[in-house]
């Protein structure tokens, strides 16, 4: 999804001012969806995220299209929206994507870099997993087929992963 300039909160004079966002102090109170590695829930987290971002007019802060480093609101903006991020991520994704002197769009490119990073190895242990059920009874056997279909349909799994049924 291409995401216009007018989308992004820049290029037009809005109603709402930016200082709204100086008002999210808890950022789990809107965006309540926390990115867990455990959780296969990035997809769902990003655009939680994204839709808050969008709605705040702040955007571009997300994808680095306005970058502003010598503006000094545009670099405390940027830093609220750098501890939304943080606040809504666990403490082991936290510490796996932290560096000094980040930007948002950096942090944002780091998160989603550990996740497609992480996405064939997960759908390589998934896939074994599937591999190994005991086929004891119809019901263990019925139980693969659904997951591996929900596997495919959440694009956890691609279909060069999967065994043939």
């Amino acid at each position: 999804m291409v995401i216009s300039d007018k989308e992004k909160g820049f290029g037009y004079s809005t109603t709402q001012p930016i200082d709204k966002i100086y008002g999210v102090t808890n950022i789990k109170l809107y965006a309540p969806l926390l990115l867990d590695m455990n959780q296969l829930n990035y997809d769902a987290w990003k655009e939680v995220f994204k839709t808050h971002c969008l709605g705040y007019n702040v955007y571009y802060h997300l994808d680095d299209s306005k970058k502003l480093p010598d503006d000094t609101e545009w670099v405390t903006v940027d830093n609220i929206i750098k501890q939304w991020l943080y606040g809504s991520i666990t403490q082991t994704i936290l510490q796996s994507i932290i560096t000094i002197d980040a930007t948002t769009a950096g942090v944002w490119k780091s998160i989603e870099d550990l996740f497609h990073k992480n996405k064939e190895n997960k759908a390589i242990e998934l896939d074994h997993e599937l591999r190994n059920i005991q086929l004891r009874d119809s019901t263990t056997w019925n139980t693969a087929i659904a997951s591996r279909a929900s596997l495919i349909s959440l694009k956890i799994l691609e279909p060069r992963y999967l065994i043939a049924i």
